[in-house]
């Protein structure tokens, strides 16, 4: 069929916020826009934010964990006290 979906993204690296346009098109209409935000947060600011009293952390990437083909995203890991 004649169907496009084509994905914008834009990455401020200042505030650690992306967004993502996805646009869908028919016969080079566009039909629809879907809006999607994320946030991107430091280790820091995750350990701010939770406390370290309850939590143990360690970290990792997706190249170890094998999330992806890559070491492209830091991955931290939290685990419950007991």
């Amino acid at each position: 069929d004649d169907y496009r979906l084509i994905i914008k993204r834009d990455y401020d690296k200042k505030t650690g916020e992306e967004e993502t346009y996805y646009e869908l098109f028919y016969h080079n209409i566009l039909m629809k826009v879907i809006p999607f935000y994320q946030k991107f947060f430091t280790r820091d600011e995750v350990l701010y934010n939770l406390g370290t009293k309850d939590w143990d952390y360690s970290s990792s990437n997706s190249g170890d964990l094998t999330t992806r083909t890559n070491a492209q995203k830091n991955i931290m890991i939290l685990r419950k006290k007991q």
